[in-house]
């Protein structure tokens, strides 16, 4: 399809910037810029901003396959259809062999996802003595020593179409799995396409990062929650503190992370007789009603999910205070309501949420209706996610004038909550020591003139394709 058959065509559907984002799974930035360049073209002169669909999902389906060369090696990771095994939070070697023995067969021959976890999550059972006997080949005669896990596994069997199943699965059925370790998350993760999981915002957090959270904020008592708990992750390392697995909550509104959170919650109390407190749920929407006030809330919220926009206007009515439209934003403000006086919130945070002005509002309710416990910079945690991140902890009660820790690069510091109340849009300048401050305060007690409307910037010279333009020396021969 050339150019001019993509202008003024009526009776097309027609896609805004934001929607054009969605579809190509990139920036709205992003999509401005390609439009720029001349690799989007709006639908008509008089319509800038609005776009064939057909032409977008052209685009689409040409990176995906590779033949738009160079989109494909400029899109957004979202677009990516090489399945991945994510394994900044598994240190064990036996555990990467199983997954990577089990997402071969998967492509191999090419098996169905849930099947595959199901089949897995029985292997696991079976360890445990969950479940005793198991026909091959058939989900129809299984001999369970549990009636919880009968019943989770029979919820489960309901969406599985075919009860007598290819050999293949018996090669599954069969692996050696380590336990002791979020495997079935792990595999859920491998399965996925890493469009997928960027497109949700989710990313596994490193057992390191989950570990200390779970160190300094955890009480044996607790009542403990994860409020996009996934498989289960932080509950699953919670679980070697505390001592009543009911104690353990955890909402996710992936119905599938829901199942297998269920399944390793089981795993890991194999004597006790407990119905996991695991919700399929939206915890953004949900109404509260019920669930208890928590100890901890503890997570690694969604970084910058898409909402629908019945979602946009419903968070907007719940969450008035909220500008940015930010997931973890969001996820903050509910946590936050989850806690108990005195309760502990420790969430795993992009760093923006520091010093950028769209999240003044969220800032601004932490320091006046929270006390901030511990801000520790983890560098970029993620792998291929190029963003800094935090942790911040907090605790359900006002500020006092003590100080907090600030932890970044093995260097401490030590700032008073009630400075950062006086800073600009609630700036959290935390990792900038008592010297260092006093000396700013003296610069900028002397009357100055700033750049603004005294200076003109240019962005400078963008090629749009430097491969092109540009060449690695300066041409000159020795």
């Amino acid at each position: 399809m050339n150019l001019s058959e993509y202008l003024d065509c009526p009776n097309e559907d027609y896609l805004t910037y934001k929607e054009v984002s969605e579809v190509l799974g990139i920036s709205t930035a992003t999509v401005r810029n390609w439009v720029k360049l001349g690799h989007i073209q709006p639908a008509a002169i008089q319509q800038n901003n609005r776009f064939l669909r057909s032409h977008i999902e052209e685009i689409r389906n040409k990176i995906t396959n590779g033949s738009l060369t160079k989109l494909n090696q400029r899109a957004n990771k979202s677009n990516s259809i090489s399945k991945i095994i994510p394994t900044e939070y598994a240190d064990n070697p036996k555990v990467c062999e199983a997954i990577s023995t089990i997402t071969d067969l998967f492509k191999r021959y090419n098996l169905n996802r849930d099947t595959v976890l199901l089949v897995t999550a029985l292997n696991l059972l079976r360890q445990v003595d969950l479940i005793r006997e198991i026909q091959y080949l058939s989900f129809n005669d299984i001999n369970f020593t549990n009636e919880i896990v009968k019943s989770e596994i029979e919820t489960w069997l309901d969406n599985i179409k075919d009860r007598e199943l290819p050999h293949y699965y018996n090669e599954v059925f069969d692996i050696s799995i380590p336990l002791n370790c979020d495997f079935l998350g792990l595999l859920h993760q491998s399965l996925l396409y890493e469009g997928e999981r960027a497109k949700t915002g989710t990313y596994y957090t490193p057992k390191h990062i989950v570990d200390e959270v779970v160190t300094q904020n955890i009480k044996s008592s607790d009542l403990v929650l994860d409020p996009c708990c996934g498989t289960g992750q932080f509950l699953l390392l919670a679980s070697e503190k505390i001592n009543n697995p009911s104690n353990l909550w955890g909402f996710d509104i992936d119905e599938n992370a829901v199942r297998l959170a269920k399944i390793n919650l089981l795993l890991k109390f194999p004597q006790h007789k407990f119905n996991p407190n695991i919700y399929h749920k939206n915890t953004l929407s949900d109404d509260g009603k019920d669930i208890p006030q928590f100890d901890l809330v503890m997570t690694n919220p969604p970084w910058g999910s898409h909402f629908s926009k019945d979602e946009e206007l419903l968070l907007k009515k719940k969450y008035p205070n909220v500008k940015s439209n930010e997931a973890f934003a969001y996820f903050l403000e509910a946590g936050i309501g989850y806690l108990k006086e005195g309760g502990i919130l420790s969430f795993i945070l992009p760093e923006s949420i520091l010093n950028t002005k769209i999240h003044k509002d969220i800032r601004e309710k932490i320091l006046k209706q929270t006390t901030i416990k511990r801000i520790k910079h983890l560098k970029r945690p993620f792998d291929d996610v190029f963003t800094n991140a935090i942790q911040l902890d907090l605790v359900n009660k006002s500020a006092d004038e003590n100080s907090f820790i600030a932890e970044k690069d093995d260097s401490l510091f030590h700032p008073k909550q009630t400075r950062l109340v006086s800073n600009q849009d609630f700036i959290f300048d935390v990792f900038t020591n008592a010297r260092d401050y006093e000396l700013l305060n003296k610069v900028f007690s002397v009357k100055y003139n700033t750049l603004k409307n005294n200076a003109i910037w240019a962005l400078g010279v963008v090629t749009g394709d430097n491969k092109k333009h540009l060449q690695e020396n300066n041409g000159v021969k020795a």
